[in-house]
């Protein structure tokens, strides 16, 4: 299924990254812009984005939590 609402407007997708403690390490990280399409979130599309998380280091992250806000799903 795509991510796209009813109303073919693209929603709003985070990321959230926890460590061992399952504590919260950034504030939620909003995933807009893939760097393999143009639209992001599309059936049978796999997205790769960038992003920038200060002062982490990928060993010190133990969980990550992909939402959407539910925001134009219609």
């Amino acid at each position: 299924k795509s991510l796209r609402g009813k109303s073919d407007r693209p929603v709003n997708v985070y990321l959230n990254l926890y460590d061992k403690s399952n504590k919260l390490m950034t504030e939620s990280i909003r995933l807009e812009k893939s760097m393999n399409h143009r639209t992001p979130f599309q059936r049978h599309h796999t997205d790769k984005f960038q992003i920038t998380v200060p002062s982490t280091r990928i060993s010190d992250i133990n969980r990550i939590d992909l939402y959407h806000d539910g925001h134009n799903d219609g």
